[in-house]
This record gives structure tokens, sequence and C-alpha cells, in this order.
């Protein structure tokens, strides 16, 4: 029993130095197939001196026997475990779904919703939140509805999100790059002003965009927003929202050994991350993770009960890993534009309270107000709908907003964050 205990330990270590290797030799190559020779390799010789030295340094045909047996256990434990990729999901079809392709490479998904006799010349453009959280059929389904104001509407599926193009090597994903993409697209649609409205990191990207292409926009609505590049604010966890159901489903999906090694080589090679477990596979484990973790963006953590598909993982995550660069400060930038602008958030936004008054202070010359929704949490539009769209209708319009907060003081029910 003791030696069966001392091969047990010596074979998880042996897995567990597999697992290593993978991870160290993507510093050097970002070619799969050296990745898993060389942790082969790592784990068989592994494996085997450990038992010699454990069974007296002696080759008997027992030994020898013993050796083959484990070798094959842990080669198909290491399998399993490490290079079973998950299956992806095929995105239902969807009516609408055109195209732009971009000079920046960029082929992008997007749907147009247009009035049979436009009242205005500038058209209104959705920016979805994440990076890489699309829902290209609700918020066409919802933005949508300004086509009966008489407004041209386009909503899209940013670089490496829903049914736009992925990049081979996920270091070209970032809100600069998404930015080139919105310029590209005001081109393709003949657009001399846009106006933009932004949710959550679409909210970030719009702002990104005005500090670049300022003059092209000529009202900006942005709803629970990010945190702005170079602005003060950092977001709350939202896990602090969870259930303990919901904590140990994550940790059960985001432990597991493969998906594990692809997050972790994305600090260190992103292509090598990418080429080990390609989009199909890790898209659909984002999409499984966001289900879980959805209800918590909404008010007493429930959730809408409609599943999102194709949320980009690479796009999503890379941005927010060691490789990345920090974009420049955008904030004086902003601040030389007279955008009229709406800033909407709600009392169960798991953002900080200063997350929107940055956007108040960055576009004060728009000028720039606060709409404040008492029960609505991150998704805003979602959670309060009629409100959502009294106000809105009510900016764009030039009328009072219903709903204007007075002040920048944090509310009283304002769920957390300061």
């Amino acid at each position: 029993m003791i030696v069966f205990m001392k091969l047990t330990l010596m074979g998880l270590a042996a897995l567990l130095l597999a697992f290593l290797t993978l991870l160290g030799i993507a510093f050097f190559t970002d070619s799969t197939p050296l990745l898993i020779v060389a942790a082969l390799v790592v784990l068989c010789v592994g494996n085997s001196i450990g038992q010699y030295f454990l069974l007296g340094r002696r080759l008997t045909k027992r030994m020898l026997a013993i050796q083959s047996v484990s070798a094959l256990v842990l080669l198909s434990i290491f399998y399993k475990a490490a290079l079973v990729s998950a299956n992806g999901e095929k995105l239902p079809d969807l009516a609408g779904v055109q195209y732009w392709n971009l000079a920046t490479g960029s082929r992008i998904a997007y749907i147009k919703l247009k009035p049979e006799k436009p009242t205005h010349t500038e058209p209104v453009v959705f920016l979805h939140g994440g990076p890489g959280v699309s829902d290209l059929e609700g918020d066409a389904t919802y933005f949508g509805k300004l086509h009966e104001e008489g407004y041209v509407v386009y909503v899209y599926d940013q670089l490496g999100a829903g049914r736009s193009s992925r990049l081979q090597d996920p270091s070209g994903y970032s809100i600069e790059r998404d930015a080139s993409d919105l310029e590209e697209i005001r081109q393709q649609i003949g657009a001399e002003k846009m106006i933009l409205i932004g949710y959550s990191y679409g909210a970030g990207l719009a702002a990104m965009y005005i500090s670049q292409h300022g003059e092209h926009v000529s009202k900006l609505i942005v709803i629970s927003p990010g945190a702005l590049v170079g602005g003060i604010a950092g977001g709350e966890d939202l896990q602090l929202r969870f259930t303990t159901a919901q904590k140990l489903s994550v940790y059960a999906r985001i432990l597991q050994p493969r998906a594990l090694i692809a997050y972790t080589m994305l600090q260190i090679n992103p292509r090598a991350a990418h080429n080990f477990a390609g989009d199909s596979e890790m898209d659909a484990r984002n999409d499984d993770l966001y289900a879980i973790v959805e209800p918590a963006l909404h008010c007493g953590n429930e959730g809408s009960g409609h599943r999102l598909h194709g949320l980009g993982f690479y796009a999503s995550q890379f941005p927010l890993s060691t490789q990345r660069s920090q974009p420049e400060d955008i904030t004086k930038a902003l601040r030389s534009y007279k955008i009229p602008t709406l800033v909407f958030k709600g009392s169960c936004d798991y953002l900080t309270w200063a997350s929107a008054i940055d956007y108040l202070n960055a576009f004060r010359e728009g000028p720039a107000q606060l709409v404040y929704l008492s029960g609505a949490g991150h998704p805003v539009y979602q959670d309060m709908p009629y409100e959502f769209e009294l106000n809105l209708k009510a900016f764009l319009n030039g009328q009072p907003v219903p709903d204007r907060y007075p002040d920048k003081n944090v509310p009283a029910d304002y769920e957390r964050g300061r």
C-alpha cells in the first residue's frame, strides 16, 4: 500500500511537471506540436526516473511492467485533461446579418435597421460591452426601435466577438484596434457624424474613438460605463455578488486543466495559447461561464434568462492579460470636444460610482448629464427598458431628461462602489 501511494504521488508529480513544461516551452515557441512533444517526454522520463529510484534502482521485469502500465495511465490522464478540446458551438442563424470588410483587416458582422423615410442625417451606432460580449440579436431588437424615430441604426459585433472575424494572434486585440475599426465603419456607411451609444466597455471604446475622431460624433450616450482610459475609476469585483453555487460552478470550469493551461499560456505567449486552444473551443467555454455569472449583473442576482453565444474569449481576456500594453491617457483630449453626453447609471451596477463621474468630468463641456435609475443593474436598458427609452428619446430630441440626476454625489441607495 505504501509503495502504491508513493507511485501515485510520483505520477501526480510527473503530470504536474508535464503541465509546467507546456507553459515553460511556450516562452520559446508557439508551435503546439513542440509543446505537446516536450510535455510528453518530460512526463514519461520524469515518471521512469522517479520509479527507478523508488523501486530500488534495478531494471527488473516487474519494474519495467510497472513503468509501462503507469506510463499508459499517465498518458491517458494527460491526454484527457490537457489535450482533448471542448466542443465549440455553431452560432444560431440570425436574419438580417451583413458584413463589412474593413481596411484594418477586420470582417465585421452587423445589422442595419432603416426607417422608410429617414428624418435624421446622423445614424445611431451601438457599441456592445465586454470586450467580446456581443448580443447582436438582443441589441438590434432593443436599439433598433430607434428607427421608428427616423434614425438609421447600426448594431455590430466587434472584432473577435459574435459573428465577426477572429485574430490568429490575440495580441492584436485592443481598444485602439476597435476604435480604428469604428472609423473604418463610419467611412463605409458614409456618415460625416454619428450618434454613439456605448454600453460598459462600449462606453470606453466610444471615448477612445472620440479622442481620435471627435469631430465625427454629434451625441454620445454611455450606459453603465466601464473604465475610462486615463480615468481614476476602478471596477468592483463582480464575484462579491456570487452565491456559493455560482462560485463553485465558476471554479469548476476555470480550474479545468486545459482551460487553466490556455489562460495561463495567454499570459506568456498569446499566439501559443490560441494555437493550443482555438476560438471555437474557448468561446464556448466563455459562453458557459458567462451564463453562470450573468445573473450577478442584475439587481438581486436575477438573470435575464437570455443565453448569449459567440462571446470572444481572446478578445475579452487578452486586454486583461500581462502581455497587453497600456493605452495612453485620453482624458485631456476629450475635454476639447463639446459633445452633448448622457450617462446612465443603475443602483445595482457592480462598477464604482466614480466610473460614471469620470465620463461626466471628461465630457463636461458637452454638456454631460447623468440619469440614475434606482432598481436597475449593470444592463440598465434591459432591467428598466421603459424608463431608459423615455430618457434616451428625450435626450435625442433635445428635450429635458426626466430622470436627470442633479449632482455627482453617491445616491443613498447605490448598492456598492464609490
